[in-house]
């Protein structure tokens, strides 16, 4: 018997340094803040604040640079790095209630969050993602990449995309099939923490 090959490549996931700060209010349009962002931003959300909706990541149709700062886009809790945790300490339940993180919510069965085509170098910190009490089932609360004919083309698919202490989750009640869904390229979810993920109406 042959010992299993080794996986070829791996992810990145340390965190980018540097980058413009761009506070993005409670009551504030998220899409159109994520909309506006360009390589090398720090989306920060205030503590407390709940965006409601179906965001979407999008193609900034640039090209990283190369460096850390350069290249990613990163969606935040505005709390001191010292208080989300360093590297390889993972968020739980308790933790994000403590610090109150942001929350992004879907209000009916589609994702809070999902990506457009080719949508790359985007970095979800330390976030609360979820759905509204008004959906009775959820398809998925993050989306990266697409399923079926939607994603044929290489250049389609989105990449570099990471969840980092981030807390992920439905409740007892809610029919929610998957938390995360990894259509995409160069992704990873980190030091997070994903639950009440189930569904009575197929795999989940």
């Amino acid at each position: 018997a042959r010992t299993a090959e080794l996986p070829r490549a791996t992810v990145a996931t340390s965190y980018p340094t540097g980058g413009r700060a761009v506070r993005v209010g409670a009551n504030a349009d998220l899409q159109a803040a994520l909309d506006n962002a360009r390589p090398g931003d720090v989306l920060l959300l205030p503590p407390g604040a709940a965006y409601v909706g179906n965001f979407v990541l999008r193609n900034t149709g640039e090209t990283p640079n190369g460096s850390p700062a350069g290249g990613w886009i990163v969606v935040r809790t505005d709390v001191p790095d010292a208080a989300l945790g360093a590297a390889g300490t993972r968020m739980t339940p308790s933790r994000a209630e403590k610090l109150r993180l942001a929350r992004i919510l879907s209000p009916n069965y589609s994702p809070a969050i999902g990506t457009a085509k080719g949508a790359h170098h985007w970095r979800l910190a330390g976030v609360e993602i979820g759905a509204t009490a008004a959906p009775k089932q959820v398809n998925m609360l993050v989306r990266f990449g697409e399923g079926g004919e939607a994603q044929r083309a290489l250049d389609d698919m989105p990449h570099h995309l990471i969840v980092d202490r981030s807390y992920v989750h439905g409740t007892p009640s809610l029919d929610l099939k998957r938390c995360v869904t990894l259509n995409s390229a160069t992704s990873a979810v980190v030091d997070s923490w994903l639950t009440e993920c189930h569904s009575n109406n197929g795999d989940s």
